[in-house]
């Protein structure tokens, strides 16, 4: 652990958290695999007779390594220092990724690592796609300190008394942006000073909304853009949980039934709007006091903006609840079935935890995203201030917002799911939004759609609980 931290300290490379991106297997050979020693920057060789054991075979749309001419990834840099191994990057498109998987199994082709997606999760057990990674807890120091932030997001992901996923970060998470200018310019009083001062809920937020729209002369909304389910889960509620080992429908709770109809009203009032062209940042024209997105939306955000003196807030805790919860991306990796590379694989997982904690990094990662994106004339095209980066950060602090994990996300199509981009085949969780927001013309009520997905969910459930 000690040379762990030394070599860490060491990497200064800003490009540390640069963006990942697919092109052909360029690792480098090593010829031993290396352990930690007590000596910084020295290892010692080991298991000589399997030169290539701590090599991972990783399926993915992007690659792990560096194009040429960039640098290596913090992570994938102690990886390769203190283990010795190296990642062989095997590359399948988005779109195919778990029908080359099960192929690659039944073959018993070499896969070892893929992305975590929540939507294949508790699927791919179900599956056979993957393996519990219990039995390499101590390869990845779970007793240490290094993970006492993530404990409860681990907790989130327990399934079947057994640990499959294993978040070593968060990201992108889902807020709203708004504009100061509009909102000091119409006494509306400041959502982030009202967060920060716990007030801001459900009530608030809608007050606020009614009182912009109330003001306006011409045509004015409340809110658009990606907040469906982060509403539902601001309750605490999934629409499936887990629970003493079994998977609960979990539709028919009262805090659900609250938020869906906190939903329903947003339209009904015409507080909420759907463009047909959806939004790729905060409206230019200031017609709309909130935009639901996350922080890959706010650069051009400000861009557009420049002079909106554009802040963010978390979405807003349900009434009566004492918690914010955190609706985002969980960052991990899968060990694939069949793999004799668990020690490895977690081996890698401890790198990207440890990547993740290092001051270093975090401040070349701030560092980076605070750099302003210029057109050809000088003026800039993107950017984040350093209060709106400072916020974010704060939003994704497991210890101020509490993690929650729908299984029903992970349960297959007809659970969560696309399908041909209509009502009638998209998935039961997606519908939520649709019916109480977009397509309010498919359900009555919140208990009308309640009841009729109900029995698809038990349905779908039952193949987990055999």
């Amino acid at each position: 652990m000690n040379n762990l931290k030394r070599i860490i300290a060491s990497i200064t490379t800003m490009a540390a958290f640069s963006s990942l991106c697919v092109s052909c297997d360029k690792s480098k050979k090593n010829d031993s695999t290396a352990s930690p020693t007590t000596e910084a920057g020295t290892a010692e060789t080991t298991e000589a007779a399997d030169l290539h054991k701590m090599d991972i075979t990783w399926l993915a749309d992007y690659d792990l390594n560096p194009d040429e001419g960039e640098q290596t990834r913090a992570a994938l840099n102690l990886y390769e220092k203190v283990y010795g191994g190296k990642i062989n990057y095997v590359y399948t498109s988005h779109k195919e990724r778990y029908e080359n998987l099960d192929r690659m199994l039944a073959a018993d082709e070499d896969v070892d690592m893929l992305p975590f997606d929540m939507h294949d999760f508790p699927n791919g057990t179900l599956k056979n796609r993957y393996q519990p990674l219990d039995p390499y807890f101590d390869k990845m120091e779970m007793d240490s300190d290094i993970w006492t932030d993530m404990k409860s997001a681990i907790d989130v992901f327990a399934y079947d008394k057994q640990h499959y996923v294993i978040p070593y970060s968060v990201s992108e998470p889902i807020f709203l942006t708004y504009s100061r200018k509009i909102t000091e310019g119409e006494s509306l009083g400041d959502p982030y000073t009202l967060y920060k001062e716990g007030k801001w809920d459900w009530k608030a937020f809608t007050e606020m909304m009614n009182e912009f729209v109330g003001n306006g002369n011409g045509t004015r909304y409340g809110i658009q853009g990606v907040f469906g389910e982060t509403a539902i889960y601001s309750t605490g509620q999934t629409i499936v949980r887990h629970e003493d080992g079994k998977l609960v429908n979990n539709i028919g709770s009262p805090e659900i039934g609250k938020a869906a109809e906190m939903l329903r009203g947003l339209s009904d009032s015409r507080l909420y709007y759907n463009p047909k062209d959806f939004p790729s940042n905060f409206p230019s024209n200031h017609s709309t006091l909130f935009y639901a997105m996350s922080d890959w939306a706010l650069g051009a955000s400000n861009g557009e903006n420049r002079d909106m003196d554009l802040m963010v807030v978390p979405f807003p805790k349900a009434e009566g609840s004492d918690k914010n919860y955190f609706s985002g991306t969980y960052n991990a990796v899968m060990l694939a079935a069949g793999s004799e590379k668990g020690e490895a694989v977690a081996a890698y997982i401890r790198c990207e935890r440890l990547a993740a904690t290092s001051q270093k990094m975090i401040d070349a990662e701030k560092k980076e995203a605070l750099e302003v994106k210029n057109n050809v004339d000088g003026n800039s095209l993107s950017f984040i201030t350093e209060e709106q980066y400072d916020a974010i950060s704060e939003f994704k602090d497991l210890s101020k917002f509490t993690p929650i994990f729908d299984f029903g996300l992970g349960m297959g199509e007809k659970m969560w799911g696309y399908g041909e981009y209509s009502y009638e085949t998209r998935g039961v969780i997606n519908n939520i939004t649709a019916a109480m927001l977009d397509e309010t013309d498919k359900a009555e009520s919140w208990q009308a759609f309640a009841e009729s997905a109900k029995p698809l969910i038990d349905s779908e459930i039952t193949k987990y609980n055999k």
